[in-house]
């Protein structure tokens, strides 16, 4: 039955497109707070303010965090009902996929986060 599965299935860690995800998208660390709370309810719209509660991580980080994400098209940003942006994953889309693989991936491999590490670090110097 394994030898079924895709690589990417079986080693999450090396799966190209997660690393690239990674490097990509993943430059700080707010960023990585909002896809992981996101990834947890794909097709939720959410404020600012409640992802900020939701991933404990307080400040203005996370507003510009979300900004960035839906500049990069990995977002959708929508107008909520008193005018404040409102953002989810779109549940049916691939990059949503891959958001979620690393969210789950990270927790079970300790190379993928020094890779997530080393990115941070890297772009917080860059």
């Amino acid at each position: 039955m394994l030898g079924n599965l895709a690589p990417s299935v079986l080693h999450p860690d090396h799966d190209p497109a997660v690393l690239a995800f990674i490097k990509c998208h993943v430059t700080s660390l707010p960023k990585w707070h909002v896809l992981r709370s996101l990834c947890s309810q794909p097709g939720r719209w959410l404020d600012a303010t409640s992802l900020s509660r939701q991933s404990g991580h307080a400040g203005g980080g996370i507003a510009q965090a979300l900004a960035e994400l839906a500049r990069e098209g990995v977002l959708e940003q929508a107008c909520g009902p008193y005018g404040e942006p409102l953002y989810r994953l779109d549940a049916e889309d691939p990059t949503t996929t891959v958001v979620c693989r690393l969210a789950a991936a990270i927790s079970q491999s300790h190379e993928l986060r020094q890779i997530l590490v080393a990115n941070l670090q890297q772009q917080a110097v860059a």
